[in-house]
């Protein structure tokens, strides 16, 4: 794979058929943690002017040659005390492929030299050890853990806190 096919930019509204698909995905929504139910296409459009909207977040298609695999989320950026809240969702279809540790790359780039950001903390589940392994080998450090967090079926999953300095 070739680092300059992938690229992060703006959401555009020509993203929202893969962006519904992705916030649709049982599997993956579980394993990010995000909301597992189903979500109209009137929604999902809600959902992301809300974040558009939100002058605390930036989110962020992930490109991969012209086409949309995922997002970056980048919430609660506080400029005072340097740090913000991280987050990304990639396709499954997308995923395994060095395109999330690319997509990680450049926003950490983007925090660190235009938000001027020092640190990002993320949120993952216990139980997501692909995520966590990848969070690692980007610099991230476990520095807590919030038990029986995540309702999944009928159990309770902790979340673990990760932190990195840019």
């Amino acid at each position: 794979m070739i680092v300059n096919e992938i690229i992060l930019r703006e959401v555009h509204d020509n993203d929202l058929p893969d962006l519904y698909k992705l916030l649709n995905n049982f599997q993956n929504q579980r394993l990010v943690g995000g909301s597992l139910k189903k979500m109209s296409q009137e929604e999902v459009l809600d959902w992301l002017n809300n974040k558009r909207a939100d002058d605390k977040t930036i989110i962020n298609s992930i490109v991969n040659q012209d086409k949309f695999v995922g997002y970056i989320l980048i919430t609660s950026i506080d400029k005072f005390n340097g740090h913000a809240i991280f987050g990304i969702n990639i396709l499954s279809s997308a995923q395994g492929q060095g395109i999330g540790k690319i997509a990680m790359t450049l926003a950490h780039e983007f925090c660190k030299n235009t938000l001027l950001i020092r640190k990002l903390v993320l949120n993952v589940r216990a139980d997501n050890h692909f995520a966590i392994s990848l969070y690692k080998k980007m610099g991230y450090r476990i520095v807590g853990s919030l038990s029986n967090h995540i309702l999944d079926d009928d159990e309770y999953i902790d979340n673990k806190i990760m932190e990195v300095f840019l």
